[in-house]
C-alpha cells in the first residue's frame, strides 16, 4: 500500500478519518482535499515540524507535539 492508497483507506474509515494527515510527496501541487498539509520532497526538517505542529493545533490535538519536539 502506498501513501495515496493509505489516504484513501483512511478517509473511508469512520474510525481513523479524523486523524490529521500531512503528505510528503514528490508530486508537487497534488493535494487531496482530505489532507491537512502537503510538503514536497526533498524537505527540510524544521518546516516539516512547523507544519505538523500547526496541523495538531488546528485539529485541537496537541498531545503529539511534545513527543515530536522531544524526539527531534
Amino acid at each position: 500500500m502506498n501513501g495515496w492508497e493509505f489516504n484513501q483507506a483512511r478517509t473511508a474509515s469512520l474510525k481513523i478519518r479524523g486523524i490529521p494527515t500531512v503528505v510528503l510527496s514528490t508530486a508537487a501541487g497534488v493535494m487531496p482535499t482530505e489532507v491537512d498539509g502537503l510538503m514536497s520532497k526533498p524537505f527540510e526538517m524544521d518546516p516539516l515540524i512547523g507544519m505538523v505542529k500547526k496541523t495538531l493545533q488546528v485539529s485541537g490535538d496537541t498531545s503529539g507535539a511534545n513527543v515530536l519536539l522531544r524526539s527531534g
